[in-house]
């Protein structure tokens, strides 16, 4: 059964969102304004306009929902597009009000969310896409090999991405009794990310009471070793460990560990660059040591 979609906003992605509804048969209208249509769509995409405009994205959505209550037969679906982090973090660890719950099925989500999932999880039927998984080369429970992705630059892009790689990259020959358990391991490279990484890892506090992460600082060439709260009393039972390093791609430390990790056989390395500046990501990724050029490294600018 085709579907009615009225798509909210003005966004760069408005006419590869109609072209998607278009291929499934459905009926697509779109509109800038935030006006309420006299009667409600089988479905709706709401787009935040603007960084500073998510406030009213969900203002609209609680009108639209106070306009409709009682005149819905089905919950129509509301996909919410978010633009600040911060934003789609509230509907994390909150709900939306009674009377929109009522109402709509909500989906919020953000580009960044988006694109982490397109790049880390292979979702089934679609296959547009031809990045490399993380573990491009399958790890069963014999294999000797780990996944390290490095993330250069501490964006919401890398936290997305960060976050989405520790809640997937989970692999069958971890050994939590072994002297020298294979983890997965998340390397986080950024200028000044001993302070930046404090707030992180508050918002996602019950992930790390529970990781070994390390922070390094190249200039002061200090390690600061965290220990998760339950070691000593019990089994070792998480396979994701961190490490911040305060610095940059381009500090001789950094181009040397880089060159070193390319070449060993038993991690598989994937490399994320990610800033407000795409020039310099790109300048940044084509001066990367020569090793992690012409090995098979996957490189995400």
């Amino acid at each position: 059964m085709n579907k009615n979609v009225i798509i909210f906003g003005n966004h760069p992605i408005v006419s590869s969102l109609k072209s998607q509804f278009e291929v499934n048969g459905d009926i697509v209208s779109s509109q800038e304004a935030f006006a309420i249509p006299e009667s409600p769509p089988d479905e709706m995409v709401i787009l935040s306009s603007s960084p500073d405009g998510d406030s009213d994205a969900e203002d609209f959505l609680s009108e639209l929902a106070v306009a409709y209550k009682g005149s819905v037969q089905s919950r129509p679906l509301v996909h919410l597009l978010l633009r600040q982090p911060g934003s789609l973090r509230k509907y994390q660890v909150s709900d939306f009000e009674p009377i929109v719950n009522e109402v709509f099925e909500v989906y919020p989500f953000s580009m960044e969310e988006v694109w982490a999932d397109n790049v880390i999880v292979r979702l089934p039927g679609i296959d547009s896409h031809n990045l490399q998984a993380l573990d491009r080369e399958p790890i069963s429970a014999e294999s000797h090999q780990f996944v390290h992705l490095i993330i250069a630059g501490f964006d919401s892009y890398a936290e997305s991405i960060a976050v989405r790689a520790a809640q997937v990259a989970h692999f069958p020959n971890y050994d939590g009794k072994a002297r020298h358990p294979l983890r997965t391991r998340i390397t986080i490279i950024a200028p000044g990310i001993s302070t930046s990484k404090d707030s992180f890892i508050a918002r996602y506090h019950n992930l790390f009471d529970n990781s070994y992460y390390r922070t390094v600082d190249i200039d002061k060439k200090t390690s600061t070793l965290h220990h998760p709260l339950y070691e000593g009393k019990r089994e070792d039972f998480v396979d994701v460990e961190w490490e911040f390093v305060d610095g940059s791609l381009s500090n001789p430390v950094v181009v040397k560990k880089l060159s070193m990790w390319a070449k060993d056989y038993g991690r598989q390395l994937t490399l994320v660059i990610t800033g407000d500046d795409d020039n310099a990501n790109i300048v940044n990724a084509i001066s990367l040591p020569d090793i992690v050029l012409e090995s098979e490294t996957p490189i995400w600018v």
